[in-house]
């Protein structure tokens, strides 16, 4: 006899996990939000609520206030067609390392900060052309950077916080314990909260951005910048 047809839906979906759990095959469990990580697990089969963590993708979420520099940065291109002025003092290095000294100060130990801020040092100076300019800051930076100075030594907070938005599109899922996963995702949140408690000292005001046209990049108007995600992605966030 030909096979009955597929149901639709969230029948057919719960009947074909039934049928591999028949059939002995492990079965995906569907993924779930949980504190600040997505959790992929994996059940074995006649286990429909256990399971155990197969990959986590780290998921983070800027606080309003450093979302609205980003939308704050994006008008200003979009609108004004300027943009921050370089090399930007403090840069994101002297940013990153003036975090580990509040935390030394606060705590008097500081080694998972110090790692911590290594790796996005490392993240940051390889992400700038990949995926942290808006088209018309491409001839800026090439200027900026023509002497061979990496990108965190020229820029500072305004684009650090890009990498936020784009951090979890550039960390792989992991297997990786969700403890330490979590460990690392509120070492991430306090570096946040610092920023955004320093915003008067690190964020160039808005009147010191540069036309541009000082840099001979495209002309300025609405299809001269295209958002590479991170303003997109901010809005989203504050109209949840």
């Amino acid at each position: 006899a030909a096979p009955a047809p597929a149901a639709g839906g969230a029948a057919g979906a719960s009947g074909a996990a039934a049928a591999a759990a028949a059939a002995g095959q492990t079965v995906p469990a569907r993924k779930q939000a949980k504190n600040g990580l997505t959790v992929q697990r994996q059940r074995k089969p006649g286990d429909p609520a256990g399971g155990e963590p197969v990959e986590v993708q780290l998921e983070l979420e800027l606080p309003a206030a450093l979302q609205k520099q980003l939308l704050a940065q994006y008008d200003e291109m979009h609108d004004e067609g300027r943009c921050v002025a370089l090399p930007r003092r403090p840069n994101v290095a002297q940013l990153l390392q003036g975090y580990v000294g509040y935390v030394r100060d606060k705590q008097g130990e500081a080694q998972a900060e110090e790692d911590l801020v290594m790796g996005l040092q490392v993240y940051f100076d390889k992400a700038l052309y990949q995926c942290l300019l808006y088209r018309p800051e491409r001839q800026q930076a090439q200027q900026a950077l023509a002497a061979g100075q990496a990108p965190s030594a020229v820029y500072g907070a305004e684009h650090l916080l890009r990498l936020f938005v784009k951090l979890p599109e550039l960390l792989p899922p992991t297997g990786a314990p969700e403890e330490q996963l979590q460990l690392l995702l509120q070492r991430m949140e306090d570096l946040l909260v610092y920023l955004q408690h320093q915003a008067s000292k690190i964020f160039a005001p808005l009147s010191e951005y540069v036309p541009f046209s000082s840099f001979a990049a495209p002309a300025a108007g609405v299809g001269a910048v295209h958002d590479g995600g991170w303003g997109k992605a901010a809005k989203q966030q504050l109209l949840r």
